[in-house]
């Protein structure tokens, strides 16, 4: 009996952890002048949700191409966390877990055969290794993988740019996504103004269902005592595997502050509060018909009537004085699809940034505020005339 040699080969793959707004490829290679055509069952999660063909790549006879990171990006959103625990918890809508089901399609003589169906029920030439697509979206300055944010070290980032410093009052709550690949505990070591440790405490032991997990921290359960406090993630034997991050305890007390959390460009979320100056405003609009009046109206009868009223909200809002490095984070509330208003008491109103300003440089002043204009996403409802 002869031995079944196999014409598709997996020459590249995608990382492990990959971001699912970069190119998430594959790359098929035939050992045979009969492969025309390449096609692929893309499995999101364990289901198949999309079939892609590929004739070869161009300049070439044999080597097939797959770019599926446009259908990773419909399945992918957010997790935003309604916080009342100190705690690690799972990232599950911030990540879709992939593979490839590939199929031959050969040509012989004018025909064309292939073992692919549409149901899904084809059996495959060839099954991919598994790949985690992250929300994730890297610039093109930034290293094209996420090595800093998964590898398990004492460095390792967390899925943020932010500064390492940051302010919360003590009636906020803070999350800090960030990818992992074995159990995990959050520690929390609180200072006082002397620096003198006052506490340390680690959460429950967590293991990710799958490649993301969020360290969620509820300010409200810090003791009064601590001035400021550093987070980072260890393993179950005490051994540090995230950089720090410290967070100064503001206790000043501001009507005007206004706390906004967003999508950062790493799939995290981001939250800062803005407590210098803001503005607020109703913006509407109407239209009208004009409604016949009958003989012997009223004083109160109207002519000119309201059909529609719609009504949105708009906030304007200015930072203090902040560092480059601080302004350069906050640009990204310009760039996020999802930004939201944070109340307090975990309500989130959505909002939309339809302005924005933050200059990042100017070497003659080195002092800058940021300034945004927001809309609630959701209008006024009124009632008809």
């Amino acid at each position: 009996m002869g031995i079944l040699i196999m014409a598709l080969s997996i020459t590249a793959n995608p990382d492990t952890e990959t971001s699912a707004y970069n190119p998430v490829i594959w790359t098929i290679t035939s050992s045979t002048s009969s492969s025309v055509r390449v096609i692929s069952d893309v499995y999101i999660d364990g289901t198949k949700r999309a079939s892609i063909d590929k004739d070869p790549r161009f300049g070439t006879i044999n080597t097939f191409d797959f770019d599926i990171q446009s259908v990773c990006q419909d399945y992918l959103t957010e997790n935003l966390e309604t916080i009342t625990a100190t705690e690690l918890v799972d990232a599950d809508k911030s990540e879709v877990k992939v593979y490839l089901k590939i199929y031959d399609v050969t040509e012989s003589g004018g025909v064309l055969t292939t073992a692919w169906e549409e149901d899904g029920t084809g059996i495959p030439d060839l099954t991919s290794g598994y790949s985690w697509a992250i929300n994730t979206a890297l610039q093109h300055e930034e290293t094209q993988d996420l090595d800093a944010f998964s590898v398990e070290t004492s460095d390792k980032r967390f899925l943020t740019h932010s500064p390492k410093t940051l302010s919360v009052k003590r009636t906020e709550t803070i999350q800090l996504n960030f990818l992992s690949t074995g159990t995990k505990r959050g520690r929390l070591k609180g200072y006082d103004s002397s620096d003198v440790l006052q506490s340390s405490t680690t959460t429950t032991s967590f293991l990710p269902s799958d490649k993301i997990g969020i360290y969620t921290i509820d300010a409200r359960l810090i003791a009064t005592n601590i001035d400021y406090f550093i987070v980072t993630l260890e393993d179950t034997g005490a051994v540090t595997l995230s950089e720090e991050i410290r967070f100064n305890f503001d206790e000043s007390c501001n009507d005007n502050a206004l706390r906004l959390k967003w999508v950062n460009p790493l799939g995290g979320i981001d939250a800062y509060t803005f407590n210098a100056e803001r503005r607020e405003e109703l913006r509407f609009s109407s239209s009208t018909y004009e409604r016949v009046i009958e003989q012997g109206y009223a004083v109160k009868d109207r002519g000119d009537t309201i059909l529609k009223t719609t009504g949105k909200d708009s906030i304007e809002i200015f930072s203090k004085a902040l560092t480059k490095a601080e302004l350069v984070w906050l640009s990204q509330i310009g760039l996020s699809n999802n930004v939201w208003i944070d109340e307090g008491s975990n309500v989130f109103v959505p909002v939309i940034v339809t302005s924005r300003k933050v200059k990042t440089l100017n070497s003659s002043n080195k002092i800058f505020q940021a300034n945004f204009k927001l809309i609630k996403a959701n209008e006024r409802i009124t009632q008809k005339g």
